[in-house]
């Protein structure tokens, strides 16, 4: 047959790298039906040593590498790192093959998930891991083993593979957990519940057919991980724990399942587990690019247009702020409203036309009103009022600053429309008197009148008198009862 060039793989290009020193086909690790191949760089990185994995497709190998495997990463003191690969074996029995690779000047091999050193196995070992040889069953047990060889030493070193037991765990939980609803009842007392199930299966090659298993069944495991409260708990002799320690016996190949009831404990607020969030979905790496898929939904928005009323300083004392809240998205966690205003603003209650649970109080310096604790519904939609006490506001600003706030544990992307700026204009009533004197206070039509003092207007046949009006404008104050006086206006007449 005749050979042709398919394509050249290079690595990174480094100098002196020695890439391709070894290259070894190490199996299906991508899960795509094609195979894969490491290949060996024992002298990139100054001798440190790298290995590039290179993932096969239908027209043969992708030219881009997918993962470089860099043996100063790995252990600061490994070298020469690739010098020799061994794959394509699967020594756990998961289904996956596993890769072995040589570091020799360091007396070491490195399985993809432990390092072994020569010393450790063997203090006169030299040049361990100059070449490795596996896929070869040496004792019969149905695993495949590894041959390592250490040639300054004279030595080959057989790794042996022990039987490999698989331990399948499933736990089954609720959809969703209505803390609202009691589903419990101890006496007299109402207390949230929810059951949960966990199976749990082993299998194996060349293992024994019954094994007795210790496991620990742990409610609310991020929680104790980071040393925080609990929210849900076990009920044990009478006493609240939150972990389990139970023992299985377990036959091969036959799932067995235990029955648990968990307990929510009184006022949880945490629940929106908002320190987890959503991961994007990622595909397996393909034809030279990691592929991401992402999607992106917004939140139907319904604002209103609010106007800008004025308030009457001295002729109002109290003001009702009405406000609706909406909820268009899913569940909302922890809702509140907080509301910032004057220091002369005093908070006097909250009305709402139907009950729905809203609380609100003073919190340093500005008023909280919670709304449907624990969680505010999906589609729905709250009115009520805010009554507030302006007797007291001086009127030295032109405006009255209102800022409200909602905010909820769940995460939100688009934040413009939980704030709102409200701004209202001050006017100051006043008492105001009006008085005022008139010049001439009399006239008289007749004969006695000179003429001179009459104007005739053009195509009018009325005559017409000046008058000389002159007005004092006062206004009641708190300190006096006397008129201020204002300076006189003379309208033209």
């Amino acid at each position: 047959g005749v050979m042709e060039e398919a394509a050249v793989l290079s690595g990174d290009n480094a100098y002196n790298a020695h890439f391709g020193e070894s290259i070894a086909a190490i199996g299906d690790i991508d899960d795509d039906d094609f195979q894969d191949v490491a290949i060996g760089a024992p002298k990139e990185d100054d001798y440190a040593g790298a290995v590039y994995i290179y993932h096969g497709d239908a027209d043969g190998i992708i030219p881009k590498y997918s993962m470089r495997l860099s043996g100063r990463t790995i252990s600061p003191g490994l070298q020469m790192f690739g010098q020799s690969i061994s794959g394509n074996v699967d020594m756990d029995g998961n289904g996956y093959a596993d890769v072995t690779i040589g570091a020799f000047m360091a007396d070491s091999v490195v399985l993809l998930r432990c390092r072994l050193s020569g010393r450790t196995i063997s203090p006169g070992l030299q040049m361990f891991g100059q070449s490795i040889s596996g896929n070869v069953d040496m004792d019969g047990n149905g695993y495949a083993d590894v041959t390592i060889g250490a040639f300054m030493a004279d030595s080959v070193v057989l790794l042996r593979t022990r039987p490999v037991i698989s331990v399948e765990v499933s736990i089954f939980l609720p959809v969703s957990i209505n803390i609202t609803v009691p589903q419990c009842h101890e006496g007299p007392q109402n207390l949230n519940c929810f059951n949960l199930t966990a199976c749990m299966l082993f299998r194996g090659r060349q293992v024994p057919g019954q094994i007795e298993l210790l496991y620990n069944l742990t409610a609310d495991a991020d929680k104790r991980q980071r040393d925080l409260p609990s929210r849900v708990y076990f009920s044990q002799s009478g006493a609240q724990v939150s972990m389990l320690s139970q023992q299985l016996h377990l036959d091969i190949n036959r799932q067995v399942c235990h029955h648990f009831t968990a307990y929510v404990k009184k006022d949880v607020k945490d629940v929106s587990d908002r320190d987890l969030p959503a991961l994007a979905p990622v595909l397996r790496w393909k034809k030279g690019n990691k592929m991401a898929v992402r999607n992106e939904t917004l939140f139907e928005k319904n604002c209103l247009l609010y106007s800008k009323p004025h308030l009457a300083l001295g002729g109002v004392k109290n003001i009702s702020l009405n406000l609706t809240i909406s909820n268009t998205g899913d569940d909302a966690y922890d809702t509140n409203i907080y509301f910032n205003f004057s220091r002369e603003v005093f908070y006097i209650n909250v009305w709402q036309k139907e009950e729905k649970g809203i609380s609100c109080g003073l919190v340093a310096g500005f008023l909280k009103c919670s709304v449907g604790f624990p969680f505010m519904r999906a589609q729905t939609k709250y009115d009520f009022s805010v009554i507030l006490d302006t007797s007291k506001v001086s009127g030295e600003n032109d405006t009255l600053q209102f800022l409200v706030h909602a905010k909820s544990a769940n995460p939100e992307h688009k934040l413009e429309d939980n704030t709102l700026d409200l701004s209202l204009s001050l006017i100051h009533e006043v008492d105001t008197t009006l008085t005022g004197v008139v010049s001439p206070t009399s006239f008289v039509y007749g004969s006695s009148v000179d003429a001179s003092r009459f104007v005739q207007l053009d195509e009018m046949e009325c005559n017409f008198q000046p008058l000389n009006l002159t007005f004092q404008v006062g206004t009641a104050s708190h300190l006096s009862t006397r008129p201020s006086v204002h300076p006189s206006i003379h309208p033209s007449t």
